[in-house]
């Protein structure tokens, strides 16, 4: 079995992403345990997702973060980057799609950094036809 250390000495990986999209904070991870069956086992596939974020140093916003899926004889790993929120596609039935990126970045800036407004400057993220197409949305993230 080789380890990502022995895997990041063969080919170093670790500090070309931490560079470009920053730092794990694993103090901020989420962990989301799906609970048992009445019978005691798993009824999913997955039993725990891990979501930690990532933030570059001397920054106030979460840059990504990866998910951890936790199965019964596996763990898969995916990077998401804020910058590349589009390439998800903004289909709301597929996921994950660019708003859920968007939105997952939010409200992990909103745990990690306490920030709990901000400005949306790509429309197709929001659906919200009243306010006028010049005019600024701001999406607030209530404090968990």
């Amino acid at each position: 079995m080789t380890t990502i250390r022995e895997q990041d000495r063969q080919r170093p990986f670790l500090e070309k992403l931490t560079k470009k999209d920053g730092d794990f904070l694993w103090e901020h991870a989420e962990i989301m345990v799906q609970p048992p069956s009445a019978d005691g086992q798993s009824a999913h596939a997955t039993d725990t997702v891990v979501v930690v974020p990532m933030a570059l140093p001397n920054t106030n916003k979460v840059s990504g973060f990866i998910t951890c899926v936790v199965g019964k004889e596996d763990v898969k790993i995916r990077l998401f980057r804020a910058r590349h929120y589009a390439r998800y596609g903004f289909k709301e039935k597929t996921l994950p799609n660019a708003r859920f990126v968007a939105m997952q970045c939010m409200i992990l800036g909103q745990k990690v950094f306490g920030t709990s407004v901000y400005r949306i400057n790509d429309r197709r993220l929001v659906d919200n036809s009243r306010v006028p197409q010049d005019e600024p949305v701001f999406v607030k993230i209530a404090p968990r």
